[in-house]
């Protein structure tokens, strides 16, 4: 389960700053390359691990002088083949029998005699065991060694910028994330490392590199800050001071050594090793009082510098009271026309207030108008029913029309038959007279018999 880490300890108290590292002092300078790692079996001797898998030897009364003493890998030039071919030495110690135990990143760890060594397999009583001897620390730590009085100096090769602390304590109270991030960073690298060999790709391995490298955070951190810590603790991991510097004299510490009455420091990242003179009291104080001597030139002269840049503010200053009174004045105008500006809006909620009337009252009349609609309808309605029934009407005077068209015919033809009967009545009567007639006839004719 991810630890939840608390965040970094302030620089203050036994962390207070302090500019003891800007007398740091560059040996062979632009001569080696990354030495990391320092061990020292007697006076005027030291031993560091370089670039190529190199084991060089430093003596001299100014330590000036060096040899290499041995190669853990093969015969690599800096530069040339890579480190997991070539080694990369990281930690140097002196074994209780006067070897030198070399802890090698890439080929492992090996026991030297000069020029001839083996690997040698650590053993012990809390063997695959942690226990955390001390947190909370300004950064990451690298190596640890004795400072000779039952305590210990940590050397610090990244320090947190300001910037970042903040992200840093995030981060810390968020430990799952911190594990998801770290996880799809280390696979990023390794698809990247495999993508590279399959392609055979150096600029894609370089790149793979570049994850989890420790130049690349270090460079980030130089871009914020010049600043070089290494803390003291005691015995029991308690933090009882620190070793500052600010001025970039030393940066990126990996380890602090003290041999006699020198400190040496160490750095993969820089082509020098760094020595601290840390010996006898009273130079230590004259070279303390030269070093706060030119600190305080150096305060001096930023102080005459932001002098200057005070007057320059005084000058920008007066510009401003100008341009304020200025703006003051269009300050009142525009007092003026937010007053105008309030009436207007004063006039507008009214305005809206009516038109919000005006709303209600057509929202009534479009209710009304959606009546006179249905009612529309419904007359419209009325009137298809009504344009049936004429034309039923139409219809039915049609068929009346036909009808008296047909009692006319029959009136006529009872005319007809009446007439007739007048004519067959008065044919009767013609008939009855010539009857009486004939009759008449008759009587005379007798009578004249």
């Amino acid at each position: 389960m991810p630890t939840r880490l608390e965040p970094p300890l302030p620089l203050e108290g036994a962390l207070a700053r302090n500019n003891i590292l800007d007398r740091v002092e560059r040996v062979l300078d632009g001569q080696i390359v990354g030495p990391e790692s320092i061990a020292s079996r007697q006076p005027h001797e030291i031993f560091v691990g370089v670039e190529g898998g190199k084991i060089l030897r430093i003596w001299g009364q100014e330590y000036d002088n060096f040899e290499i003493v041995s190669s853990i890998g093969p015969e690599c030039d800096t530069g040339g083949m890579s480190e997991e071919v070539c080694g990369r030495p990281l930690g140097l110690r002196f074994t209780l029998d006067g070897k030198l135990l070399v802890a090698d990143c890439y080929l492992g760890i090996w026991v030297l005699n000069v020029d001839t060594g083996k690997i040698h397999w650590l053993h012990g009583s809390k063997a695959g065991q942690t226990e955390v001897f001390v947190d909370r620390l300004p950064g990451s730590p690298d190596n640890i060694r004795s400072n000779g009085k039952d305590g210990y100096y940590i050397a610090i090769v990244t320090i947190f910028p300001e910037s970042l602390r903040e992200v840093g304590n995030i981060a810390g109270r968020l430990p799952l994330l911190r594990q998801l991030v770290t996880r799809i960073l280390y696979l990023t690298r390794i698809g990247l490392e495999t993508w590279a060999k399959w392609v055979s790709s150096h600029s894609i391995d370089q790149a793979a590199k570049k994850i989890f490298d420790f130049l690349t955070m270090s460079e980030h951190t130089l871009s914020h800050s010049n600043l070089s810590v290494v803390v003291e603790v005691d015995g029991e991991g308690e933090v009882i001071g620190s070793l500052q510097g600010h001025s970039g004299q030393q940066v990126q510490i990996s380890q602090a050594n003290r041999v006699g009455d020198y400190m040496f420091l160490g750095s993969p990242f820089n082509s020098y090793l760094g020595k601290l003179y840390v010996g006898g009291k009273q130079q230590q104080q004259q070279q303390q009082q030269v070093t706060e001597g030119q600190q305080q030139v150096k305060e001096g002269q930023q102080q005459v510098k932001e002098g200057q840049q005070q007057q320059q503010q005084v000058k920008e200053g007066q510009q401003q009271v100008k341009e304020g009174q200025q703006q003051v004045k269009e300050g009142q105008q525009q007092q003026q026309h937010v007053k105008e500006a309030q009436q207007q809006v004063t006039e507008g909620q009214q305005q809206v207030k009516e038109g919000q009337q005006q709303v209600k009252e057509g929202q009534q009349q479009v209710k009304e108008g959606q009546q006179q609609q249905q009612q529309v309808k419904e007359g419209q309605q009325q009137v298809t029913e009504g344009q049936q029934q004429v034309k039923q009407g139409q219809q039915q005077v049609k068929e009346g029309q036909q009808q008296v068209k047909g009692q006319q015919q029959v009136n006529g033809k009872q005319q007809q038959v009446k007439e007739g009967q007048q004519q067959v009545k008065g044919q009767q009567q013609v008939n009855g007279k010539q009857q009486q007639v004939k009759e008449r006839q008759q009587q005379q004719g007798k009578e004249e018999l």
